[in-house]
Formats: C-alpha cells, sequence, structure tokens
C-alpha cells in the first residue's frame, strides 16, 4: 500500500474514533503511582499502546478538585459536550466550557513519551508538591492525573460513603 493512502486511511480513522472506542480500550486500567520529574509526567507503556497510533495529541486542562484531566485532541469536542451535558444549568455549563477552552494547553508526548506540563497549570491542578508524587487514573475517554495526597483523600472519601450505604442497606435489611 503507497505510503500516502496508509496516511490518508489513518486521518479518516483519527477522525472518525468514538470516545466509547478510547473509553473500552482504557478500562482496566491504572491507577499509576508516577513522579512528577519538572512539571513532565510519563505516559505509561501500557496507556499508550491501548490508546494507539490514533491519539498522539493531547489537550491538557484543570479539572476541579483539583486534578488535570489529559484528553486526546481527536476526542476534545466530545469532551467538552460531555462536560456540558452533565451540568443542568446551562449559564453554568457555558462558563465551564469558556474555562476549559481558555485554560487548555494543545501538545503531543514529547521524544521520552512524557507529557510537558506547563508550570502553572500543573501548580493549578495541585499537582506541584514536596514529593512530586502524583496518580495517573484513565477514566471514561481521558486520563486525570490527581496528587497523590489528592489521591488518598478521595479514596478515603469513597471507601466512607461506601460503608455508609453499605450500613444502612443493613440497618433496612
Amino acid at each position: 500500500m503507497p505510503r500516502e493512502l496508509g496516511q490518508a486511511i489513518d486521518e479518516i480513522s483519527i477522525r472518525s474514533l468514538m470516545p466509547s472506542e478510547v473509553e473500552k480500550r482504557l478500562f482496566g486500567l491504572g491507577p499509576f503511582r508516577l513522579q512528577l520529574d519538572r512539571c513532565r509526567i510519563t505516559a505509561p507503556y501500557c496507556v499508550r499502546e491501548r490508546l494507539g497510533h490514533f491519539c498522539r495529541r493531547f489537550v491538557l486542562s484543570i479539572w476541579h478538585g483539583p486534578s488535570l484531566r489529559i484528553v486526546p485532541e481527536v476526542l476534545w469536542i466530545p469532551y467538552l459536550e460531555l462536560v456540558r451535558t452533565r451540568i443542568s444549568d446551562a449559564a453554568s455549563a457555558a462558563t465551564v466550557i469558556s474555562n476549559l477552552r481558555q485554560t487548555c494547553h494543545v501538545q503531543s508526548l514529547d521524544h521520552h513519551s512524557r507529557w510537558n506540563v506547563p508550570t502553572e497549570m500543573a501548580s493549578r491542578a495541585g499537582l506541584i508538591c514536596e514529593h512530586g508524587s502524583i496518580v495517573l487514573l484513565p477514566n471514561q475517554f481521558w486520563v486525570e492525573v490527581l496528587s497523590e495526597k489528592r489521591w488518598e483523600e478521595f479514596v478515603s472519601q469513597t471507601l466512607q460513603l461506601a460503608r455508609g450505604t453499605a450500613g444502612r442497606e443493613l440497618a433496612n435489611g
């Protein structure tokens, strides 16, 4: 097959990539405990392998919590639509989407398979800390990056909620 034809097929495949396909590829991965290396995050091999050649460029954005979200660029618009549909108030949704668009950063993995997070973005996402320990968590069709402290708080809150729910179910018999 001529190289030009192969590139054209890749481009068609990239444009038709569905969030559900990426979600299936990422299902069951993580969490990954990593070290933030001067605002660089190494993409684990199995994440890169499952995303495949379809996801060459990524959009980095801040999410509340705080955390950093890394979304394949080809899925940025479906991601924004998903966020919009999960916010019931239209004005609030428009504000959130506007903020995400204004503060995002588009980039490719560097030649060492790392995302180079701008320092200000890493700081706002709560990733810069004394030990530089972070957790990378594949989630639906994006990757969530949290400080290890934030991850531990999330796990603790989730376990408390689960215990509370189980306790109420037992009491209600």
